[in-house]
C-alpha cells in the first residue's frame, strides 16, 4: 500500500539562546541546529522509517534549503517525485 502525505517541506533552524531578548535587541549566538522540517515532510519521514511506502507532495524552491530538505527526506527513505521544485519559489524557513 502507498501512502501519500501532502504538506509542507521546509528546513528549521533551531537557535538556541540563554535569555529571552529586550525589544530591538540584536543577538549572535554560535548554538543552532539546522534541520529538515515541515508538517508533510515529519510526517512522511516517521512513516518511512516505519517501513511505509510514502511519497511525499510538496512545493520547494530550486535553493539551497530545498536541496537540504530534499535530501534529508530522500535519505529516510521518502520518495520524492511528487515533489515540485520551481525556481522562482523560495523553500519555507522556520526560525525556532
Amino acid at each position: 500500500m502507498n501512502i501519500y502525505c501532502v504538506g509542507s517541506l521546509a528546513i528549521d533552524i533551531i537557535v538556541y539562546i540563554e535569555n529571552w531578548p529586550e525589544e530591538h535587541t540584536k543577538l549572535s549566538t554560535n548554538a543552532y541546529v539546522v534541520s529538515g522540517g515541515g508538517s508533510g515532510a515529519n510526517t512522511a519521514v516517521e512513516l518511512a522509517r516505519r517501513q511505509k511506502n510514502v511519497f511525499l507532495l510538496s512545493g520547494i524552491g530550486h535553493d539551497v534549503f530545498g536541496q537540504m530538505a530534499l535530501r534529508g527526506v530522500q535519505e529516510a527513505g521518502v520518495d520524492t517525485s511528487l515533489v515540485i521544485q520551481d525556481s522562482s519559489w523560495k523553500t519555507r524557513c522556520a526560525l525556532i
